[in-house]
């Protein structure tokens, strides 16, 4: 029994040696050094700008494809108006780019905005010749119109949105020289 309760207190003291020497550690490292702070914040704005850089292509993407969808609502409402008033009408593309306005008379008009950050920066029309651009698109009174096209931008993405003339039907083109292709081919 002398022998238990000897090898007891042996054990207890042993503990209270390591909790002591632990705490006195443990003392000394109380929170982060200074260098482990730096570091830590470097890896931190590493990875939020990895993120960013990530998430702006899918924003500029959503953007543009917002931009169809008012180009896709802007033509079916000027083919409507030309139906309507039975007459020839015509749309025009402010300079810069935000905004399109469909001219229905001497002082009304309709307007049409594009997403924030997203422009018309181009606009073709089929028939024109060469690089040539222009600002308006023309409808005749049964809502016909040369086939067109408009460059969307948004920040360092861009996208071609060619509408056929006769019927309105939209389609996405990915490059310059493809637009060019299709609308001299009618």
């Amino acid at each position: 029994m002398d022998r238990v309760l000897h090898h007891e207190r042996r054990r207890s003291t042993t503990r209270k040696q390591v909790l002591t020497v632990a705490s006195r550690i443990a003392s000394r490292r109380r929170g982060f050094s200074l260098i482990e702070l730096v570091v830590v914040l470097v890896l931190m704005a590493l990875l939020a700008t990895l993120a960013a850089y990530s998430v702006r292509g899918v924003f500029q993407r959503q953007r543009l494809a917002r931009g169809v969808e008012i180009i896709q609502q802007f033509d079916l409402a000027l083919r409507r108006a030309a139906r309507r008033q039975r007459s020839p009408i015509s749309a025009q593309i402010d300079p810069a780019g935000r905004r399109i306005l469909i001219l229905e008379g001497s002082s009304r008009s309709r307007e049409f905005s594009m997403p924030r950050r997203v422009r018309i920066d181009r606009l073709r029309l089929a028939g024109a010749t060469g690089s040539a651009a222009a600002d308006r698109i023309r409808v005749d009174g049964q809502g016909a119109s040369p086939s067109y096209a408009l460059r969307l931008a948004s920040g360092a993405a861009s996208r071609w949105v060619l509408v056929a003339g006769g019927t309105g039907q939209l389609v996405s083109v990915p490059k310059t020289s493809a637009v060019v292709q299709l609308l001299e081919t009618r």
